[in-house]
């Protein structure tokens, strides 16, 4: 099989492999525990051993892959439940460095920040506007929170994590947020009202805001998935900011 460089995510061929590998798993191709023979897939893709290793290896970063010594590796299916996770965490991460940065408040990240949201709100005024266009300016918003929090070993492992994420190989099946109008907007009245709360340096608002947004993005994300996979949640994986006293 020959790899497609366009769509890949990444330029390199380990990359390319484990996008193409992750896709498949999550379409279904490969059951749970299947395992995956180095040499089988070398000869698929047309390339050594070696790149395939490295392949896993991504993908066990991924969740999608479990590495057992002198066993291989083996796949693991994703879960409803287990996709929930990664977007509590994500949330958690996303609020502390969204706190931190309101501290700071560093001049030309925050222009930044007003620049996208600039660029959200004048998207979600076409009532047509593609979701995918709006998931990308809202992860580009987390990339400039991620890369300004000041802290470093939070930046490095939200960007381990966001790189590695689920979310980006599920959405290549199809959208799985901003798929009407009134929730593109409200993505980017959540987002004004962030960018205001960091300007001003309200880290505490600023944090439940960030982590609002990315509950939010979670349960119409659910939405999708419980409608394809005919599966619903566990009710212990939706967790919620407490409500203001």
């Amino acid at each position: 099989m020959a790899l497609d460089w366009k769509t890949s995510r990444t330029t390199t061929v380990p990359g390319q492999i484990a996008d193409q590998l992750a896709r498949r798993i999550v379409d279904g191709e490969f059951a749970d525990g299947h395992p995956l023979r180095e040499q089988e897939l070398a000869s698929f893709y047309g390339v050594s051993r070696g790149p395939i290793r490295d392949a896993f290896h991504a993908l066990e970063r991924r969740g999608l892959v479990e590495i057992l010594p002198r066993r291989g590796a083996y796949v693991i299916k994703p879960t409803i439940d287990s996709i929930a996770d990664v977007f509590n965490v994500q949330a958690v991460m996303a609020g502390l460095a969204v706190r931190y940065m309101a501290r700071t408040a560093p001049r030309e990240a925050i222009t930044q920040l007003d620049e996208v949201t600039r660029q959200l709100e004048k998207l979600v005024e076409n009532r047509e506007a593609e979701p995918l266009a709006v998931a990308t300016l809202s992860w580009r918003l987390l990339s400039i929170v991620a890369a300004n929090c000041g802290n470093e070993h939070l930046r490095r492992t939200m960007r381990d994590l966001f790189k590695n994420s689920l979310w980006g190989v599920l959405w290549g099946s199809q959208p799985l947020d901003y798929l009407t109008p009134e929730r593109r907007e409200q993505m980017a009245a959540s987002c004004r009202s962030l960018h205001e709360a960091i300007a001003t340096g309200q880290d505490e608002r600023a944090e439940r805001l960030m982590r609002d947004i990315i509950f939010a993005s979670r349960d119409e994300g659910m939405k999708v998935i419980r409608k394809l996979r005919g599966q619903d949640v566990h009710p212990e994986r939706i967790i919620y900011d407490a409500p203001d006293q």
